[in-house]
């Protein structure tokens, strides 16, 4: 099964392009790491913690 993860959140400048791919896919969402730790820093996504993680950002 075919699952987006999203890695260097941290390291992003803006969103917009993932939450198109995510908006417009059939992929669902898995994981995504807004750290330089991986595994560690990896963390289940949702699309209610991805909306808040936008606002926060903008």
């Amino acid at each position: 099964m075919l699952r987006l993860l999203f890695a260097k959140l941290d390291e992003a400048e803006a969103f917009g392009a993932l939450h198109d791919l995510v908006y417009h896919s059939d992929i669902p969402l898995s994981y995504w790491s807004a750290g330089q730790r991986v595994p560690e820093d990896l963390e289940m996504a949702s699309l209610q913690q991805l909306a808040e993680f936008l606002i926060r950002r903008w």
